[in-house]
């Protein structure tokens, strides 16, 4: 028997009031409070979020993943999950960082390529920002410590970037 639960299924189940910041190919967002709810069916952000929570680190660059719920499936009868995570302000609400924000719209293609591999070289405005630089390393630094070889983090843009309170850059979403 398949199970199928809607967007509005998700929201009564967790039985709260939820602000939707958005959706995209694979799932929608929500927040509440201090955490973000996602609903996904994208297998591979299941699996990055899967060892982010068994990691049980403190990552400097990654989110901070509560928990990881497989909720049924769909109507095309794909596997659907819920992803609770904390909640990071937009890296693009934040004006003290306009030069690294301006630098990622600029370089977003080169840094995203670079990520996975680092065999392509990053462009000289990148490396002389130590913010962004620190924090691309950082990401690929604290990514290699999940011991997930076949998967890679190709989804560094703005909207899936934001700021910790103590103001270090997070890719929160892969």
């Amino acid at each position: 028997m398949k199970i199928v639960i809607s967007e509005t299924q998700f929201i009564t189940i967790l039985n709260e009031n939820f602000k939707k910041l958005g959706s995209g190919n694979m799932g929608s967002v929500y927040m509440k409070n201090d955490k973000v709810y996602k609903l996904t069916e994208d297998e591979d952000e299941v699996v990055v979020s899967k060892g982010l929570m068994k990691s049980n680190r403190e990552f400097k660059h990654l989110p901070k993943v509560y928990s990881v719920i497989k909720l049924g499936q769909n109507e095309y009868g794909e596997d659907r999950y819920g992803i609770i995570r904390k909640k990071y302000t937009p890296l693009i609400n934040n004006q003290d960082l306009s030069d690294v924000i301006d630098l990622i719209r600029k370089y977003q293609k080169d840094i995203m390529y670079y990520i996975p591999n680092q065999k392509n070289n990053l462009p000289k405005e990148v490396i002389e920002n130590k913010k962004l630089l620190n924090t691309i390393h950082g990401i690929i630094d604290e990514f290699s410590t999940l011991n997930l070889p076949e998967y890679k983090l190709l989804d560094f843009h703005l909207n899936n970037l934001g700021v910790d309170e103590l103001g270090n850059i997070v890719l929160f979403d892969f």
